[in-house]
């Protein structure tokens, strides 16, 4: 018999991000991941810098927050990845609910466009891979490798809990900014 209990699902969240990941040569790639709110949830948007390495590490650095109507969040997501330069960055979109929508806008190809959004993949999140996403993002805290720049979202993440039961089922605090993270982790291509 298993005996429950919760813990923090990340330790190590105040750490600074290293001078040494600045440089301009340094090598990264950008990975947003969208996670979509459903009535009274944010609709959040991450965007993230992947170092690899023997030690990958990521960065959070910007989060966009949106509670609009769906079809006007498709045009803001839209012009916040151009804004960003994300065009070309690996985007993944959360499916499992009202997403479909915005996934199926973000890949739309206009004739008009000169850069489009290439990289857009959808999600399906399910019990297993969330476990799995959420331990990936876990060894980045472990090894000291996770790094938020944007405070707000780190500070919807900072304290989230998970807990085992006496059976030994495993749940996680809901957070939107984790959504949007576990998003982002699946197109780091692990």
């Amino acid at each position: 018999m298993m005996e429950g209990g919760n813990s923090c699902i990340f330790k190590h969240i105040d750490e600074v991000v290293p001078e040494r990941l600045s440089g301009p040569n340094t090598m990264f790639t950008n990975v947003v991941g969208i996670d979509v709110g459903q009535q009274q949830d944010n609709t959040v948007v991450s965007w993230c810098k992947y170092y690899p390495g023997t030690y990958p590490k990521l960065e959070v650095v910007e989060t966009l927050w949106l509670q609009d109507k769906y079809d006007i969040q498709c045009d803001k997501i839209k012009t916040w990845i151009y804004e960003k330069g994300l065009e070309c960055a690996r985007i993944g979109v959360e499916v499992n609910g009202v997403g479909r929508p915005i996934y199926d806008f973000l890949c739309k190809k206009d004739v008009s466009e000169t850069n489009p959004i290439i990289h857009v993949a959808p999600f399906t999140c399910n019990a297993r891979n969330k476990k799995g996403l959420i331990n990936l993002l876990q060894g980045f805290d472990y090894n000291k490798c996770l790094y938020f720049t944007d405070k707000k979202a780190q500070d919807a993440i900072n304290g989230l809990t998970e807990s085992y039961d006496n059976n030994g089922k495993w749940t996680a605090d809901h957070s939107d900014a984790l959504s949007s993270l576990i998003v982002c982790a699946s197109r780091l291509g692990y």
